[in-house]
């Protein structure tokens, strides 16, 4: 699904990552953890070309994402629309309610209108906001909101979702709403998953394959289910 093959970037002459090698299967849950700086970010943003690497090569369903760059802006669109993406800070348009906002990516990517209702409310459903369809960003919680995001960024049925952060602005409860939402999509539709996170707690429910970024590699590789018992995320 994703590969990152020999991977170097710098930022104002600064070495971020140098010689980052991995892959992510169809169907994983992965996790990039490491300290803030790292290139975690970085590397996810790659993913959809809103960052491209100084050299190497990010290989997604089987497409070079920097020759998409270089290539026409209809071809890189629609790339980017195969990808769910999940901001830390939500990014809702507080003048659309909610079924407005998940209703509003498949109306710019042109998307039958007949069909949006019925995509939308499944996509609420998955993250359990029907209830709240009606309401306006500013009377729902971060959870809630965070939750609207990610209806929004699975709203087309993508196979693949990048998440930076999800819970980084969450308490404890909300946190684990999002972590419940993220398991039922992979385990129960198959959505593959690659994410960021700082919160242990996080990483401990989701318990996916983790990759610990170090000094502009990754230094270790864990499998489902493993944690850094001592490690400050």
């Amino acid at each position: 699904m994703i590969t990152f093959s020999n991977i170097y970037k710098s930022f104002d002459g600064y070495p971020l990552l140098q010689g980052v090698n991995f892959e992510v299967q169809k169907g994983e849950m992965v996790c990039l953890i490491g300290q803030s700086g790292v290139g975690k970010s970085t590397l996810i943003h790659m993913v959809i070309a809103a960052q491209s690497p100084d050299s190497g090569a990010v290989i997604v369903k089987g497409r070079n994402v920097s020759q998409l760059l270089e290539g026409s802006a209809s071809d890189l669109q629609k790339f980017r629309r195969e990808v769910g993406f999940v901001f830390q800070d939500y990014k809702l348009l507080e003048n659309k309610t909610v079924f407005e906002n998940v209703a509003f990516a498949l109306e710019v990517i042109g998307f039958d209108k007949t069909l949006i209702p019925q995509q939308v409310m499944i996509a609420l459903q998955n993250v359990d906001m029907i209830d709240v369809k009606d309401r306006y960003p500013i009377h729902l919680s971060g959870g809630e909101k965070q939750r609207v995001a990610i209806a929004r960024a699975i709203v087309h049925a993508p196979d693949l979702l990048i998440a930076d952060e999800p819970t980084g602005n969450l308490d404890p409860e909300n946190t684990s709403s999002i972590a419940k939402v993220l398991k039922n999509l992979n385990k129960n539709h198959g959505t593959t998953i690659l994410l960021t996170t700082h919160n242990p707690s996080f990483v401990k429910e989701l318990a996916p394959r983790i990759l610990l970024v170090e000094q502009g590699k990754i230094a270790k590789d864990l499998p489902v289910g493993t944690l850094f018992p001592n490690y400050e995320y």
